[in-house]
């Protein structure tokens, strides 16, 4: 005989109503019924009152603008502005000799623990896992890296 628990039949009957509401929403989406279905009148309502609505935010909008824009031009700095200041700090960052600088995650320049200078991004380094700190791999003494065709020859 087959085991079954002492509210077997508490269980059947959630099954059973578990499967009507499951029926009864997968109908629901599956027509067009929203729940806000308004008979013809109220919709017809409801677009003139959202047209009045969006005429006059419209024209708000516009008068809104006008003054902002007098504002603006009002107190114009004759100056260039931070973005042009920042994308000639760019030019000129591109321009100078070097190479690209190593950012961290915070676009901050990565510094060399034990030289101070900072680290370009095709110096060879060494991070301490434990402190973060990275160091050039001269700084310490090391030498460099084989190269990949250095490798494949000693294997």
């Amino acid at each position: 005989m087959t085991w079954t628990p002492d509210d077997a039949e508490i269980r059947r009957n959630a099954l059973a109503l578990h499967k009507a509401w499951r029926a009864a929403e997968t109908a629901y989406n599956e027509s067009d019924e929203t729940g806000d279905d308004l008979p013809p009148d109220g919709e017809a309502e409801l677009r003139a009152a959202d047209s009045d609505y969006y005429a006059k935010s419209g024209e708000l909008r516009k008068e809104h603008n006008a003054k902002v824009e007098a504002i603006m031009a009002k107190y114009a700095r004759p100056t260039p502005s931070l973005k042009s200041a920042a994308d000639e700090a760019e030019r000129v960052y591109l321009d100078a000799p070097g190479e690209a600088i190593r950012e961290d995650d915070d676009g901050n320049a990565v510094i060399c623990a034990k030289s101070g200078v900072p680290i370009f991004e095709t110096d060879e380094v060494v991070e301490d896992s434990d402190t973060g700190e990275v160091f050039l791999r001269a700084a310490l003494g090391l030498p460099p890296r084989p190269a990949d065709e250095d490798l494949e020859e000693a294997a």
